[in-house]
């Protein structure tokens, strides 16, 4: 993989400055939430909504999931006619 800072806003011109960034960046988010008596954390839903551009292909590659963990995936199609419904879930064990 390379870094291109062109796709960024500005805040890092490398991983390194970018890092430091989001550190920075987290420490106001958690100070604000501190101040003002917000938990900061929330539960997981379980939910990850993936929307990928209009389909020129018919699959999607999904990388770096944690093995040994049932994850469970569906598909709703968008178009100008609006959504779908969900798919049937698939379950799958990696």
């Amino acid at each position: 993989m390379e870094w291109n800072h062109e796709y960024h806003d500005g805040s890092g011109r490398t991983p390194d400055e970018l890092r430091a960034e989001f550190r920075k960046s987290l420490a106001v988010f958690l100070e604000v939430c501190k101040e003002k008596g917000i938990n900061p954390r929330r539960s997981y839903s379980g939910n990850f909504d993936l929307r990928v551009p209009t389909a020129l292909a018919t699959e999607i590659t999904l990388n770096n999931q944690e093995h040994g963990k049932e994850w469970k995936y569906r598909v709703i199609a968008v178009n100008k006619a609006g959504e779908s419904g969900p798919s049937n879930t698939v379950t799958a064990v990696l």
